[in-house]
């Protein structure tokens, strides 16, 4: 939305026809529908055995044990965040950043500060956004981990293909320090151009706190409330695993812990 306005501002500014802004954006929001439609697509595809056992135990209650498929299904179901997260970066840039800044530069033929502008919140929007669906679709899919959880422990061990817990924090803090560094960067660098082409330095100085103020504060939330969730996921298998083992402590000997994570725990 924010490079919407900006976009329409310079192309106002310079008496170009830049279009009615809600129509850019929702030509944008039709573009982001077939990028969600191409990943949701691309992801069942790479996953289609772990759909299939689905079906099979929506219809009996059961699947087939001790096959290849199950092996198959366990590693499809266990992959399927990452994957999505894999393939919802790729399409970002390949549907949506890329034909934009393609679209902007040579049709528009806009300045390299506005492609800038374009290009970085394109990686904002895209990290922010994959990484809590990839976070969400861990948390959502572990009924389907459950169903398919392979009988044998060794190949429940064996063929857990997810990304273990020190990766998962490392992309996740690489998300963030990303996010808030692209999203303020341009911002400083923004406020010197428009004092070099003649703005008041306080005002843009005013303008930048004030800005900036905004900005932390809503970078601020977005990591609260997806620092939340990831702790949630690593914490609920350990939580479970206590739970368990203090009703075993009180004799009830047939207690079993479920599976719900993808990593070491």
């Amino acid at each position: 939305l924010a490079n919407n306005e900006s976009l329409q501002i310079y192309l106002t500014e310079r008496g170009l026809a830049g279009g009615d802004p809600g129509r850019i954006a929702a030509s944008a929001a039709q573009v982001q529908y077939l990028r969600n439609l191409l990943v949701l697509t691309a992801s069942y595809l790479i996953s289609r055995n772990a759909f299939r056992h689905l079906e099979v135990w929506k219809r009996s209650n059961t699947i087939p044990r001790h096959t290849a498929r199950e092996k198959s299904a366990w590693r499809e179901i266990t992959l399927l965040p990452w994957r999505y997260g894999l393939l919802g970066i790729a399409s970002s840039f390949l549907v949506v950043i890329g034909p934009l800044v393609y679209y902007q530069a040579f049709a528009l033929h806009l300045t390299g500060d506005q492609l800038i502008y374009t290009l970085l919140g394109g990686v904002v929007a895209s990290l922010t956004i994959v990484s809590a669906g990839t976070l969400g679709i861990e948390w959502l899919s572990q009924p389907a981990r459950e169903v398919l959880l392979p009988a044998d422990f060794e190949t429940q061990i064996g063929n857990v293909r997810a990304i273990g817990i020190f990766w998962k924090l490392q992309l996740f803090i690489i998300a963030m320090v990303a996010t808030g560094i692209v999203t303020l960067a341009p911002l400083g660098y923004r406020k010197i151009v428009q004092v070099v082409e003649g703005l008041d330095p306080a005002q843009a100085l005013r303008e930048y706190q004030l800005q900036s103020l905004l900005i932390t504060f809503t970078i601020l939330v977005i990591a609260a409330g997806l620092t939340a969730l990831i702790a949630n996921l690593f914490s609920a298998p350990f939580n479970q695993l206590v739970d368990t083992f203090k009703k075993v402590e009180q004799g009830q000997l047939d207690q079993r812990a479920r599976v719900i994570a993808t990593d070491e725990a």
